[in-house]
């Protein structure tokens, strides 16, 4: 991917999300960005050399959703059962 479609991907999911340059942080309701700053971490670990993982896109994008859907999940039923306060 070349720097300028990475641009224009970052600049097409801030807009899809209501992100822009007065509001660049996504709130906990906005749960979708987070697997996609996960998978592009992960990424450029791997561009890097950092990491010995060898994933795509599309299997870290799973991955990641599923880690973050199973916490909102968990969260759910903790504010259902009254064990924690729901967020403001």
């Amino acid at each position: 991917m070349t720097a300028v479609t990475r641009s224009s991907w970052k600049k097409v999911c801030a807009e899809e999300q209501g992100l822009s340059a007065e509001c660049i942080v996504p709130r906990m309701d906005q749960w979708e960005i987070f697997p996609r700053v996960a998978v592009a971490t992960a990424m450029r670990a791997q561009e890097q050399g950092v990491t010995a993982l060898s994933k795509t896109r599309e299997e870290l994008h799973a991955e990641a959703t599923a880690v973050i859907s199973q916490a909102r999940r968990a969260t759910e039923v903790l504010v259902q059962e009254r064990i924690i306060a729901p967020s403001p």
